[in-house]
């Protein structure tokens, strides 16, 4: 009898597994169930990436790096490692992110820390999100080249950050966080990188950014604008004025220009920039090479894309920029 209830056990157990796993919520599923039921696979470059820092903070403060699993993989934490690395890319201070075996779901955050009590984010702790306690390699407060890589010196994601991509109104930038973009975008890109919003305690750990790029709608456009009223003030809302674009194919040379309603240039903040065939492009407010603000007011934006073949799209696009 014993046996047969035993054999019984085996066959049901995988179906009332199922059954549990169905009765998870959408959101539950993809950072509970998948590291639950799944396994860790190979990571690849680009699967997790640098999404926040926070290299500069008062005493009694804590920085942190947070990573984010930008991928639809599962990834054991213990075969990644933190390090720096130099210009002739020569791997120093090594950190294991993780010593034991830690799964990182698809779209989960991880953050790394010397001391995770002393965060201090103003919303807690996610309970969706991991916090490692992590001496971290060399974390300046100006500027460090941060390196993340496997158990095969394969690189996932690397960045040399600067305090100089802070937003320029903000006159003391301790316990205040960069933050990613757009995930997709490029790691080393300045302007993929933004100071935390005000609204959110000037940091994220553990949270989606207050920064977050979200992808509007074409409406059938080549170019367009998500908003046509912007205001760079890093309170959370309308920082950025973004550009949407949707090209034909690749290899597209996109050219971004400001006017004065008048029909005078302001400034040039895209120019025969190499483009994938779709994506956003976001105008933080200044001028190029220069962190001086434009002036209030309504503005023209020419956006022109050219390709190799011949074939041009050109589109005038009014905006507003507010105070």
């Amino acid at each position: 009898m014993r046996t047969f209830v035993i054999g019984l056990l085996i066959v049901f157990c995988p179906f009332a597994l199922l059954a549990q796993r169905e009765g998870l919520s959408r959101f539950e599923r993809i950072f509970t169930t998948d590291a639950d039921f799944g396994t860790a696979e190979k990571v690849q470059e680009g699967d997790v990436i640098f999404n926040e820092l926070m290299p500069f903070v008062t005493e009694g403060r804590s920085k942190f790096v947070e990573l984010l699993n930008n991928s639809p993989r599962i990834i054991d934490l213990k075969t990644l490692n933190i390090a720096n690395i130099d210009e002739e890319g020569v791997i120093s201070k090594v950190k294991k992110v993780s010593d034991t075996t830690l799964l990182l779901s698809p779209g989960q955050y991880v953050v790394l820390a010397p001391d995770t009590d002393a965060i201090n984010c103003p919303a807690g702790r996610n309970s969706e999100s991991l916090y490692l306690k992590n001496a971290l390699p060399l974390f300046s407060s100006t500027t460090t080249s941060l390196v993340l890589f496997d158990e095969d010196t394969l690189i996932i994601d690397k960045i040399v950050y600067s305090l100089k991509w802070h937003t320029p109104d903000i006159e003391d930038i301790h316990n205040v966080s960069l933050e990613r973009i757009n995930p997709n975008g490029e790691t080393q890109d300045s302007l993929n990188w933004h100071s935390a919003a005000s609204t959110v305690g000037y940091q994220t750990a553990g949270f989606e950014n207050s920064q977050m790029l979200k992808k509007g709608v074409s409406g059938g456009k080549r170019f367009w604008l998500e908003e046509n009223i912007f205001s760079p003030d890093n309170d959370g809302f309308q920082d950025y004025l973004k550009i949407g674009y949707n090209l034909p194919k690749e290899g597209y040379l996109l050219t971004v220009r400001i006017y004065t309603r008048s029909g005078s240039l302001v400034c040039t903040p895209f120019s025969n920039f190499l483009v994938p065939q779709s994506g956003v492009l976001t105008y933080n407010g200044t001028f190029e090479g220069n962190s001086a603000m434009i002036e209030t007011g309504l503005y023209v934006m020419r956006v022109e894309g050219h390709h190799r073949s011949g074939k041009k799209y050109i589109e005038n696009l009014v905006f507003i920029k507010a105070k």
